[in-house]
């Protein structure tokens, strides 16, 4: 599983989360908004072109990061923060997901 847990640095930013380099605010919809103030949407790019260069499928292997994301939430729950953060990462995986199936 080295992929996904690549793409769980490089896509879903899991440093941030891990260095508290992230927040959490309420928008006007009284819904959550993650904020990370980090644009990694060049790294996302070249990440997604390697991985389908080398015959995985890039969605696929956000759906893995995803449950990784999961799992780790018992793992957190000490840090209430984190853990949410990682369940808004999620949603925005699963979002992103969603939008391009």
């Amino acid at each position: 599983m080295p992929l996904p847990k690549l793409s769980h640095s490089v896509c879903g930013r899991y440093d941030f989360f891990n260095n508290d380099l992230f927040d959490i605010k309420i928008n006007s919809l009284f819904s959550y908004d993650l904020e990370i103030p980090f644009d990694n949407t060049a790294y996302i790019e070249i990440f997604k072109r390697k991985v389908e260069e080398n015959g995985f499928d890039y969605l696929s292997v956000r759906i893995y990061e995803a449950s990784l994301f999961l799992s780790m939430l018992p793992l957190h729950i000490d840090n209430p923060h984190k853990v949410l953060g990682f369940i808004l990462n999620v949603k925005n995986i699963l979002e992103e997901i969603e939008k391009n199936v």
